[in-house]
């Protein structure tokens, strides 16, 4: 996925590139962050986010109905983050 932004803020849309393997039956979602703490600060279906400055980072997370419903979601996001 390629994703840029100029400038101290606006629109940060990424385009995926095809080169993610999502398995039958699993969801995509993409993660916006910001900072060297990679705070989770918006979460949507499709990589377009507003941000108002630079030092964001987007993540793409796969997932099952079973595992949003559970706390392991929170693991998931732990490791994928770290």
């Amino acid at each position: 996925m390629n994703a840029t932004i100029c400038g101290t803020g606006g629109t940060l849309t990424a385009t995926p590139d095809g080169n993610i393997n999502v398995p039958a039956g699993y969801s995509v979602i993409y993660v916006l962050t910001s900072g060297t703490g990679l705070v989770i600060e918006q979460v949507n279906a499709t990589p377009s986010f507003t941000v108002t400055s630079g030092g964001s980072t987007l993540f793409i997370l796969w997932f099952t109905i079973q595992l949003l419903t559970s706390a392991s979601l929170f693991r998931v996001l732990l490791q994928v983050l770290m």
